[in-house]
């Protein structure tokens, strides 16, 4: 293979067609004659590898370019493929289902007025026991976790007014003595008694109303209340405490 030969099919795998070529050598001095019979030749047999070889890359190169876009539309909408709507998550059962709905999938923003509780506007002590209602009116101990006092939190989440309604009361403090001597007197039973603060009134509250001096469960001061409602010193005998028994009825009768 001559020169000439050699510089056409360079050029030819350039991409130049055939008459650019010939312009272009018989400018720079070639004979034309030369020239015309040198692009005659049969060139495709020579070609056709690197025009497989060509193809293959492009090939090669599309299937990667596809792989990249795919993987990183994946990759993108992957958080999505199980998001759940706004109408799907106001399907579950309960304010806080629906509120961890919500926040899960991205779905608060515009919403905040809606998933607000009344809990929200108030503070300190008073946010603390707002949340600890809440939690029992709707029956969901998820709202305890709102709450910021530890030990408060714990109790809350005991949900305490599944077993009476003085627990939860004991909870928020309020009427908490009262309550659990009304428990124990309707029930007849003065385990309800036993409460910090609650258990001496309790079993005389208890004794009286069921006129049952047993209910006193062997406390001084109750038995001594018992017998000045009976007007009867002999119940005194009962106490383990005869003797103060007996003077303490003295100072009354």
């Amino acid at each position: 293979m001559t020169n000439l030969d050699e510089y056409i099919k360079k050029e030819l795998k350039k991409g130049f067609s055939k008459e650019e070529i010939k312009e272009t050598l018989t400018k720079a001095g070639w004979n034309e004659d030369d020239v015309v019979k040198a692009l005659e030749k049969d060139y495709k047999e020579e070609f056709s590898q690197y025009k497989v070889k060509t193809k293959k890359f492009w090939l090669i190169l599309a299937t990667i370019v596809i792989v990249i876009i795919l993987s990183g539309a994946i990759i993108y909408t992957f958080p999505y493929l199980n998001q759940k709507s706004a109408e799907e998550c106001m399907k579950k059962d309960g304010f806080w289902k629906i509120h961890t709905c919500m926040v899960k999938n991205d779905l608060v923003e515009g919403k905040k007025e809606m998933l607000k509780t009344k809990c929200d506007n108030f503070h300190d002590d008073e946010k603390n026991k707002c949340y600890i209602k809440l939690a029992k009116d709707k029956n969901e101990i998820e709202f305890c976790s709102k709450i910021d006092i530890q030990e408060m939190k714990w109790e809350c989440e005991t949900a305490p007014w599944r077993n009476n309604e003085c627990e939860y009361k004991a909870l928020l403090g309020e009427g908490v003595k009262q309550c659990f001597i009304d428990l124990a007197i309707e029930a007849e039973n003065i385990d309800y008694c036993l409460r910090k603060g609650v258990y001496e009134d309790c079993v005389i509250a208890v004794s009286q109303a069921k006129d049952n001096i047993e209910f006193c469960n062997n406390n001084n001061k109750c038995i001594v209340e018992f017998a000045l409602l009976k007007k009867d010193i002999n119940i005194c005998k009962k106490s383990q405490l005869k003797n103060k028994c007996i003077e303490e009825f003295n100072k009354v009768n």
